[in-house]
């Protein structure tokens, strides 16, 4: 997919002149910038790139050569923007209206006169399906995640805490390539696990815990997602079957999955797993989400989403069951979806480990 020639055909679709984009993770995905503090434009005949003096040289590295750079300084930022637009004629500009702030807004009618049509949704859209280039970064940040995980199984035991495991993580991506997390990661013991999305605490890791580790790396921009729940030395027999059956349901929700197939419909299938076993109410947020330049964004995998699966489209998916005060367990993958079903990013087990 050439990404400017596909913000470039909506241009005629939304009807016109140009296309604004200053959201750093859509400025990320149409020019493999790095860095921040940028914008693009893309009009009818050119496209620009819009940064300041710190990210000059990195943009000529990084990003295609058919991007004319154009540098500014603060206080002549929307005099820039305003040459642009006048050149090129531009009397409706696309813009990403569910991102750009009451006060750049009032600033950008100030500095020139036009009409503003949101196109976010179509942006995503675009975003949603990953090129090759997108989907060989993503597998690297995969890879490197899953070894970090690997690594970490030898290093895990009773007596270490959250937080030495979170500086363990740190360390591993750090010292094998990653740009770091892709998110705060969630390790959470014992029944700190019963909370989704617990903080990292000084916790002491017990014979019997259950562990929950959900996190990613970061490989220029792009994001990975994982999840296991491991138990230390031994695991009660009623939270057996809560992991079992979160593991049915993972299963059945991803070998679910093809072109065609629905973000509810997905839901659905584990959804009725976990709670025919009994677990109704006890699996509060959605199956999944996309993943890419951000660590949730389209297409959503959830009880109301109408999104539909498309060849590579990238998806968690990760149910869970967390009962209050006990423990929790969530297992996650990350699937591309193929032409005929999907491809996990990852091998890791998703067997108990007793560790």
């Amino acid at each position: 997919m050439d990404k400017i020639f596909e913000v470039r055909k909506l241009l005629a679709e939304k009807q016109v002149d140009a296309i604004l984009l200053y959201k750093p993770a859509n400025v990320s995905w149409i020019s493999d910038f790095t860095g921040d503090s940028s914008m693009v434009i893309v009009a009818e005949k050119a496209e620009y790139f819009i940064t300041d003096s710190r990210y000059t040289e990195q943009a000529e590295k990084e990003i295609p050569a058919s991007f004319e750079i154009k540098e500014i300084r603060a206080e002549v930022r929307y005099k820039v923007l305003n040459d642009i637009m006048t050149q090129n004629n531009v009397k409706k500009l696309g813009i990403e209206g569910q991102y750009i702030t009451l006060a750049d807004m009032k600033d950008f009618e100030q500095a020139f006169s036009a009409e503003y049509v949101m196109v976010d949704n179509e942006i995503t859209a675009l975003r949603a399906v990953k090129t090759e280039a997108e989907l060989k970064i993503m597998r690297k940040a995969a890879n490197i995640t899953q070894d970090c995980f690997d690594h970490l199984l030898g290093y895990i035991k009773a007596g270490v805490s959250e937080t030495d495991i979170l500086a363990e993580m740190a360390y591993y991506f750090n010292k094998h390539g990653a740009g770091g997390a892709s998110f705060n990661p969630i390790i959470a013991g014992g029944p700190n696990s019963s909370m989704p999305h617990a903080q990292v605490t000084d916790r002491i890791l017990k014979p019997g815990d259950l562990l929950t580790m959900d996190f990613g790396c970061e490989i220029k921009g792009y994001k990975s997602d994982f999840t296991r729940t491991i138990a230390i030395s031994g695991l009660e027999p009623d939270m057996k079957v809560v992991y079992n059956t979160v593991r049915t349901a993972q299963r059945a929700a991803m070998d679910a999955l093809k072109p065609g197939f629905s973000g509810k419909e997905a839901d659905k299938i584990a959804r009725d797993i976990i709670y025919g076993a009994g677990y109704e109410g006890l699996f509060g947020h959605s199956l999944g989400h996309g993943v890419g330049l951000e660590v949730h964004e389209s297409p959503r995998l959830s009880m109301y989403s109408t999104d539909i699966m498309k060849e590579n489209m990238v998806v968690t998916v990760e149910p869970g069951i967390y009962i209050p005060g006990k423990g929790g367990v969530r297992i996650e993958d990350t699937v591309v979806i193929t032409e005929t079903g999907m491809e996990s990013f990852y091998t890791a087990t998703t067997e108990l480990l007793i560790i």
